[in-house]
């Protein structure tokens, strides 16, 4: 090995050979990772499925809860309105 100004070009028998198929094994590996990943968050994430409907039951039964709420007030304000004939 001789020394080289940066500019010099280096001679193709002194050159590192490239590699020619290690771009497929990456590649590969990033695919098998990728859907390691999508799997294991739909996996992790599949029970707050079952707990959004069950927290969109427990809404309509507390928005159901407060309108007969609300009709009980307003027929006992009605009825307090009312006035009494005895």
């Amino acid at each position: 090995m001789t020394w080289r100004t940066p500019l010099e070009p280096v001679p193709a028998e002194e050159r590192a050979p490239l590699d020619q198929g290690g771009g497929r094994a990456i590649t590969w590996f990033l695919i098998v990772v990728a859907l390691v990943l999508s799997v294991s968050f739909f996996y992790f994430t599949r029970h707050t499925h079952a707990d959004h409907a069950a927290d969109s039951l427990a809404e309509a039964a507390a928005s159901a809860d407060s309108a007969a709420i609300a009709v009980g007030d307003a027929a006992r304000n009605a009825a307090a309105a009312l006035p009494r004939n005895r």
